[in-house]
């Protein structure tokens, strides 16, 4: 995996204020390794320090060295900072993404305490730091980071001690110390500007590693990407961030931290929390992913262009597109659907096009979208049907905190199929009341967290809505839902089967990455 920060030309999504710079001649270290996570004493007997001086908040002069805490580990509960041998904490309840102001200290040798919020000193230790001497005139960054919850020494509960030596950057530019403190990313590497994705300006950043104390300088007044690749560089981005624009002379961290595993909205999901001298500036959310579904009945394969740029190539009916990762934007972008191969370079634009153009909704960062290309078009369209060729957009938000039922959304996405009902069905017939009533093309189930489905396995049936209740359905499936699962179900294709698709479902599982389409079979 390689971390890249390449300039972009999309508008900040958070606006960064003047740093105070802080920097220090010492070299860049890592402390706290040593520790000891989950200890069953907090040693509070110890001296806490070679003159015995107790931290305070504020800056520090000629005889004292500033410390504070950054909390970067996404398990762990709020914490608090006890000085091993302390009668009371230094630092109380700092929450996951908070930072601690500096604590001015007399220069010395420290040992820290770090327990569960709320905490006195007969409290259990989460973790305990090996000794850390502070020199005087210095500032160290401490990063809690890793798994409270995870036994696995690579992945464990620890703290990051930096140890701050930003260089003033070159005119126009800022300087930046990139911490890798994602608990489950593997090694990267960073290449500032993209210059050479094949030798990245630091080949290699372990996981709970640093760039040097000095930073890697980077251009401001602008925003950045910041992409994460798979390791050896050279493919697409894993995964990608959105910078504010820096301020000229300025100097910061940018933390990544969180979990890759976890959905990019999820509060433990992977993110880049940026913090200056003066304290968290912001946590940074991946930049939004749309995966695109071809729904339209007798449509030939298709590409998805925004202006020139390539989006999802050589999708058919059914087929569900790799994620499309792009930098937020509020306004949307536009969106032109081309016959495979032909598109706006060799084509006048709306000439061969399949459809176009449209504008996509507001892309927000941490979230995902499904965009599906249904209706017909002008040579398909049967007699009387209205509903052109079309984009509609779905926005995933299916609740996290149930894991014991399955969330489902539905959506219609049959161009030339009624209003429908769709209940489950016994004795050939769909029970009432149904499941879900009324639900129109092109319109989706509410609400967005999902309707609650128990496990299990079910004959659903698609009918006609009318009044009385039509309980005769159209078509029947067999579904078997699971116990967490998450998916968006299309009812697709064409209800008389134009251009050889006919109705069924499509059910889009959202809960891996990427997600997966898979069509439901008829009964």
């Amino acid at each position: 995996m390689r971390i890249s920060l390449l300039v972009a030309t999309a508008m900040a999504a958070l606006a960064v204020p003047s740093i105070v710079g802080c920097s220090s001649s010492s070299s860049s270290t890592t402390a706290g390794d040593g520790g000891t996570a989950d200890s069953s004493t907090s040693g509070e007997d110890a001296t806490p320090g070679d003159d015995g001086g107790t931290p305070t908040e504020g800056g520090g002069d000629a005889a004292t060295a500033s410390i504070r805490v950054v909390h970067a580990a996404p398990d762990a509960p709020k914490v608090d900072i006890w000085v091993q041998g302390g009668t009371a904490p230094v630092i109380t309840g700092l929450a996951y993404q908070q930072a601690s102001p500096y604590l001015s200290v007399p220069a010395g040798s420290y040992t820290f305490v770090v327990k569960a919020n709320p905490s006195t000193a007969s409290s259990p230790a989460v973790y305990t730091t090996s000794a850390l001497s502070l020199v005087a005139g210095q500032s160290v960054t401490a990063i809690a980071a890793g798994l409270v919850g995870s036994t696995d020494a690579s992945s464990s509960f620890r703290v990051l001690a930096e140890v701050e030596g930003f260089t003033a950057p070159t005119s126009g530019d800022a300087s930046v110390g990139v911490v890798h403190a994602g608990a489950d990313a593997p090694s990267v590497g960073i290449d500032p500007g993209n210059a050479d994705p094949s030798a990245p300006a630091v080949a290699t950043l372990a996981r709970f590693a640093s760039t040097p104390a000095t930073g890697v300088s980077l251009p401001a007044g602008q925003s950045l990407q910041v992409g994460i690749d798979p390791a050896g560089g050279g493919s697409a981005p894993l995964t990608a961030f959105t910078t504010p624009a820096l301020t000229a002379g300025d100097d910061l961290f940018v933390i990544a931290t969180g979990l890759l595993g976890k959905l990019p909205r999820d509060p433990e999901g992977f993110g880049l929390l940026v913090v200056d001298h003066a304290g968290v500036v912001g946590f940074l959310q991946q930049n939004p992913f749309v995966y695109a579904l071809h729904d339209s009945p007798g449509a030939p394969t298709v590409d998805l262009y925004t202006g020139t740029t390539r989006l999802a190539a050589g999708l058919s009916f059914g087929n569900l597109s790799a994620p499309i990762q792009v930098p937020p934007s509020t306004t949307g972008y536009p969106l032109s659907v081309y016959v495979a191969g032909e598109g706006p370079a060799s084509n006048d634009a709306g000439t061969a096009a399949a459809a176009g153009p449209f504008t996509s909704p507001a892309l927000a960062a941490g979230q995902e979208y499904l965009v599906i290309a249904t209706g017909f078009l002008p040579s398909v369209k049967p007699n009387g049907n209205t509903n052109a060729f079309q984009l509609d957009a779905f926005q995933e938000g299916f609740t996290l905190t149930d894991a014991a039922n399955a969330y489902l959304t539905v959506i219609h996405g049959s161009p030339d199929a009624p209003a429908v009902d769709v209940g489950v069905v016994a004795s050939g017939k769909i029970t009432q009341p149904a499941l879900i009533s009324n639900l129109a093309f092109p319109s989706a189930t509410t609400p967005a967290t999902g309707l609650q489905v128990a496990p299990a396995s079910l004959v659903l049936g698609v009918a006609a809505n009318t009044t009385p209740a039509t309980t005769t359905p159209i078509e029947t499936f067999a579904v078997t839902t699971t116990a967490g699962e998450r998916a968006f179900v299309v009812a697709a294709g064409s209800l008389t089967g134009v251009g050889g698709n006919p109705f069924e479902l499509i059910a889009i599982n959202t809960g891996v990455s990427p997600w997966t389409a898979t069509a439901v079979t008829h009964q």
